[in-house]
């Protein structure tokens, strides 16, 4: 896969650090636990659990509506096979959740077509993740905070200037 992709953090990182799911990410917190769950029960086999995922994206301006952070941008190299799904598939399974007269058969097959990859029906709407297990860390794309304010990461006893 040839494509670039992006990971958005509140911490900087040092150029080479590797990227590894964190428990106390997105898809841990429990606000959205009742989705994560139902997303869980409904993935297969063959695809990474969100919670043992680091996120991407292939286009940096979809960090923020793919809910991630926008304070330090890197570019990324995945260091396992990007497996992409559309997030407006999420958002729609979610918001069906939200109602009293919750339309369950509805719910699944948004879930379904999320862990199938498949496009949002509304172009408009369309927002591509990748899951990967591990992504390394090549270089800083944007800085949109004061480095000073973010927390720094370190490798081993390397520090990040």
């Amino acid at each position: 896969m040839s494509k670039e992709f992006f990971h958005g953090s509140t911490k900087l990182f040092p150029i080479g650090f590797l990227l590894s799911p964190q428990a106390d990410g997105y898809a841990n917190q429990s606000d959205v636990q009742t989705i994560e769950d139902y997303l869980e029960a409904r993935r297969p086999d063959n695809k990474t659990p969100r919670s043992k995922s680091v996120f991407l994206v292939a286009d940096p301006d979809l960090i923020d509506a793919a809910g991630g952070y926008t304070d330090a941008i890197y570019r990324v190299i995945p260091r396992s096979s990007p497996e992409e799904s559309d997030l407006a598939w999420y958002s729609e399974a979610l918001c069906a959740l939200d109602t009293d007269t919750a339309d369950m058969d509805y719910v699944a097959h948004c879930a379904d077509l999320y862990w199938e990859g498949t496009p949002f029906t509304d172009e408009s709407r369309r927002c591509a993740e990748y899951r990967v297990k591990w992504a390394e860390v090549k270089g800083v794309f944007e800085l949109n905070a004061d480095p000073r304010e973010l927390e720094r990461i370190h490798r081993g006893n390397d520090i990040t200037s």
